[in-house]
Formats: C-alpha cells, structure tokens, sequence
C-alpha cells in the first residue's frame, strides 16, 4: 500500500522573529520510503498568519516567539522597507503632466 506523510520537520526562528518552516513529504510503499521532498516558507510576525498556522508545534513556537515586542519591531522594519525614499517621493510629487491636449474635432467646423 502506499502513503503519503506530510509533517513539519524543521521550524527555525530568525533574529527578527520570522519562522522559516520545511514541510516534509514522504511516499512510503509497505513501509519503505521511496521518496521524500521538501516544502519551505516563511511565517512574518508582521503579517497575519492565523490560517496558516494548523500544525500545534508550530503554534506553540510562534506563541512562545511572537511577542508584542517582536511583532511591534518587526512591523516597524516591514513599514520602513515599503516607505519611498526620498528621491522616491520627490517624484512621486503632483504631475507635471497637463493632460492630453485638447485637438479639434475632425473636419473642423467652420463659422458663419
């Protein structure tokens, strides 16, 4: 007969307070592994996270790491990233464009 396993098998906490997740995924035939590939990606405290969070060991991790503190610094550093710099806001300014000019009909019109 054969499985499919899928579990969690490494959770890494980084300076910031991001989870680095591999997923494992086994194929096993009788008891005998016949392959396994991996699955990553990364849990921020500055997002929300409540839907992907299902495995309880992870919960746990990221309840144990994502404290006000880490998730208030962690915004912050995300929120500074996306903020424009300042060449980026000098032109970002009111547009200097005036709009399509204006063109008169085709065929003109002509006055009495």
């Amino acid at each position: 007969m054969i499985t499919k396993n899928q579990f969690i098998d490494q959770i890494e906490v980084l300076a910031d307070g991001q989870l680095q997740v591999r997923e494992a995924i086994v194929i096993s035939e009788d008891g005998q592994e016949l392959g396994r590939s991996f699955h990553r990606y990364v849990l921020d405290p500055a997002t929300d996270t409540t839907d992907q969070i299902t495995d309880p060991r992870l919960l746990a991790v990221a309840t144990a790491v994502w404290d006000d503190a880490t998730v208030t610094a962690r915004t912050e550093q995300v929120n500074a990233l996306r903020a424009p710099t300042p060449l980026e806001a000098q032109s970002i300014g009111p547009s200097q464009d005036a709009g399509p000019a204006s063109t008169p009909a085709a065929g003109g019109s002509s006055t009495s």
